[in-house]
């Protein structure tokens, strides 16, 4: 996978893009590791829920914090 980011860290606002590999396993829970363009690392653990519609991240990365989910969208 791969995408953009954006956040704030410690009040500076970062942007950039990343790619990442994932393992899904079936009862729905698996894992995650994201490499950004400045060669950071994050791993976390992921449930999806609602067919697939939905899904939860927790980063599992020692002194990191970063828990949240994501909804699937349809375009009108």
């Amino acid at each position: 996978m791969s995408g953009i980011y954006s956040g704030n860290f410690n009040g500076a606002i970062v942007r950039g893009n990343y790619s990442g590999t994932y393992v899904m396993k079936a009862d729905c829970s698996g894992s995650v590791t994201f490499t950004d363009n400045l060669k950071q690392v994050s791993h976390y653990d992921i449930y999806a829920a609602h067919g697939g519609d939905e899904f939860v991240f927790v980063q599992t990365d020692s002194g990191s914090i970063t828990a949240a989910y994501e909804r699937r969208r349809v375009a009108p």
